[in-house]
């Protein structure tokens, strides 16, 4: 286990823990948890808003930026992973993680996180690692119905946020302990192979806004995903993928 616990800030409601991470560092020094009860602006990747009621768990974790730029997505995908394996082992549900770093049930997400690396004053860079996790919604808006999933749902248990958020943390903590000290790759490539569901799928992505088809070859040693498209196998550092039996009334590339 990670070899100290960060203080935790708490509120019942904000606009998006990772904003109020970045308020917090005018009078505060990393490493520091932001947790809130409800957000009224959470976000995820690529800009989309993340549904944030009560009774799930909206969590970013602070450190200073032991970790260079170029390996923040590496870094994120391992902490997810060790998230994603901590959760199996809580609930017994055969949870998998859709690169980078979202966790699915079935062809529902449960979870994702948003990684950012911001300049404070005082300390220089930052690495900010939110995640959000469905705990124990038991309805969603309609838009949402098909595609997100609870735990509550998945179990019909209902589970402590405060008592998970500790657990979860702890995860993250590790994950940056032994990233920052290069001893992440082994359980990495471990964890990757049983919580990953796409090596061998074909999959349909956005490059360059023409979406590409092609078939996924495995994980390369920087985290990005190995994609074979007519016969030239590339690696996608960053986007959003689908597996081509979800996509329906697209336009795809010849």
């Amino acid at each position: 286990m990670s070899i100290y616990q960060p203080l935790t800030f708490h509120y019942d409601e904000l606009d998006s823990t990772n904003d109020e991470a970045v308020r917090l560092l005018l009078s505060n020094p990393p490493p520091f948890f932001v947790t809130a009860s409800k957000q009224s602006a959470g976000r995820g990747r690529m800009g989309r808003r993340w549904h944030s009621p009560e009774g799930n768990l909206y969590l970013t974790a602070v450190f200073m930026a032991g970790i260079v730029l170029k390996d923040l997505p590496l870094f994120t995908l391992y902490a997810s992973l060790k998230v994603c394996h901590r959760l199996s082992e809580l609930t017994k549900v055969e949870f998998w993680l859709k690169w980078p770093n979202d966790i699915w049930v079935g062809e529902k997400k449960c979870a994702g996180f948003l990684a950012e690396s911001p300049v404070a004053p005082n300390y220089g860079r930052l690495i900010l690692l939110g995640m959000g996790l469905n705990v124990n919604t038991v309805s969603f808006p309609k838009e949402l119905e098909s595609i997100a999933t609870s735990l509550r749902q998945e179990t019909e248990r209902e589970f402590s946020v405060r008592e998970l958020g500790g657990l979860l943390g702890n995860e993250i903590v590790e994950a940056y302990d032994n990233f920052f000290r290069r001893a992440y790759e082994d359980e990495l490539a471990t964890l990757w192979k049983r919580y990953d569901r796409l090596q061998g799928q074909q999959i349909r992505y956005e490059e360059n806004g023409v979406v590409q088809k092609g078939v996924v070859m495995g994980l390369a040693p920087d985290g990005s995903l190995k994609v074979e498209t007519n016969r030239i196998v590339r690696s996608l550092r960053s986007g959003e993928i689908t597996l081509s039996k979800h996509l329906r009334g697209r336009k795809f590339a010849k």
